[in-house]
């Protein structure tokens, strides 16, 4: 076999070499990313589950005021926490570092009520502070809704 044949498997073998280099470095990466994602995960249940963050779920779920100036300062603390964890899921849900849907499914009774409940609230810091106030809650809270129609059927 002449010495430019060998020149020629040569470089295809090489270049075979950096192929599968390449689908193994993007397999790893893949493998990498799902497990930041599960990580992700579970400090976002952690947050969602931890003690003061449940309870302050409750108390707004079971706020049934329509009128924020009657609302007492532990109902205002308590929405505030319980919106910002859900608007916490929304925002890493966004950047991608966790899936919505499932947790938007899997919690869409409590997103579906506490975004109801928390309206006055929202609607007060939307208007005197940021347009965009809790929006990635609000994403969360279309997604909930969508799970609920979807159980329906």
């Amino acid at each position: 076999m002449p010495l430019s044949d060998l020149s020629q498997w040569a470089t295809i073998a090489e270049a075979l070499a950096v192929i599968v280099t390449l689908l193994l470095l993007i397999r790893q990466l893949g493998i990498a990313n799902d497990a930041n994602r599960g990580n992700a995960l579970i400090g976002v249940m952690q947050t969602l589950q931890d003690k003061e963050t449940r309870k302050a779920r409750g108390i707004l779920m079971s706020i049934q005021k329509p009128n924020l100036a009657d609302w007492s300062q532990e109902e205002i603390e308590a929405a505030e926490l319980a919106c910002h964890g859900y608007d916490l899921v929304g925002i890493m849900a966004k950047n991608r570092l966790i899936r919505a849907a499932p947790i938007a499914s899997e919690w869409r009774d409590s997103i579906i009520k506490c975004w109801k409940n928390a309206h006055p609230l929202t609607e007060y810091r939307r208007k005197n502070w940021q347009a965009d106030y809790w929006d990635d809650f609000e994403t969360l809270y279309k997604l909930a809704l969508k799970a609920e129609e979807e159980s329906r059927k």
